[in-house]
């Protein structure tokens, strides 16, 4: 396994000591290193396949949907909490429910398990201790030059090893990127005539509004997950992670500015890949 950023006990971002990003060189803590941005988000696993992105459309929803528990599975033998927030009924959530409807919107019933921002970094810390000793090599602080191709398909990798270029082949090469690395991907399927396509990127706009508001729903849904299709454009919009009374954590990409890192699927999908090799029955 190659990860262009550190272990996860390594990662620190200065930002905690000095109150503002100091752009760290050559990689940011918060979006590279072991188990990706996910280390810092606060943790929030959605349990539908009607929250999140193109999974379903791509292979189906019923697949997507066992994709998510088995991986659910994963999460609790390492360490989750095993209640769940989300399950709801009563008068209450009619109610909210109704007036969704009548917004246009529809509320969506997704159970949630919430790691928190500390126990993630301790279960992903457990995670990476169990590949160890399970004798999965990984390379910290090392990053991939290119793949190694021929006519059956990917062979290995190029990594830049100090000042040389090493190969490294392998019966099966797992390429998960993430988004700090799209662009470096990108150019790689450029490079060898690979078709590919881009996904949907969400757009995350941060609203703030009076607590009335949404004071009803807030204490009654741990989270409310609600999906509309507003005019003219009726592009699909969700809403997601409410926060009364919080902050929100800054992320630099380049020239780009983003807030509140959202779980790294991609990443941790190699890492459920690796756990599913190495144990028996998974």
């Amino acid at each position: 396994m190659v990860e262009k950023g550190k272990a996860v006990e390594k990662r620190h971002c200065p930002k905690a000591e000095v109150g503002h990003c100091v752009n760290c060189k050559p990689n940011c803590a918060i979006t590279t290193g072991f188990s990706g941005a996910g280390a810092f988000s606060d943790g929030k696993l959605s349990l539908s396949y009607e929250v999140g992105g193109d999974l379903p459309m791509l292979i189906g929803e019923e697949f997507a949907q066992k994709l998510i528990d088995y991986t659910d599975t994963i999460y609790l033998e390492f360490g989750a909490d095993p209640h769940v927030e989300g399950i709801y009924e009563g008068e209450d959530i009619k109610e909210i429910r109704k007036n969704a409807i009548k917004a246009g919107l529809k509320l969506v019933d997704c159970p949630i398990r919430h790691l928190g921002t500390e126990k993630a970094q301790q279960l992903y810390y457990n995670i990476q201790e169990w590949l160890l000793q399970h004798g999965v090599e990984m390379k910290f602080e090392i990053e991939c030059e290119n793949i190694i191709l021929d006519e059956e398909g990917c062979k290995g990798v190029i990594l830049r090893e100090g000042n040389e270029s090493v190969h490294y082949y392998a019966d099966e090469v797992v390429i998960a990127t993430g988004r700090r690395g799209a662009d470096w991907l990108e150019k790689l399927c450029a490079e060898h005539n690979i078709a590919h396509k881009p996904g949907t990127v969400d757009i995350g706009v941060r609203v703030e509004c009076r607590n009335e508001v949404m004071e009803k729903v807030n204490e009654v849904l741990y989270e409310s997950k609600l999906i509309g299709y507003p005019r003219p454009w009726k592009n699909k919009v969700r809403t997601f992670c409410q926060n009364p009374g919080g902050f929100v954590a800054q992320e630099n990409f380049s020239a780009i500015h983003t807030s509140s890192p959202p779980f790294s699927t991609d990443v941790c999908s190699f890492l459920h890949y690796l756990l599913r090799e190495l144990q028996p029955g998974h």
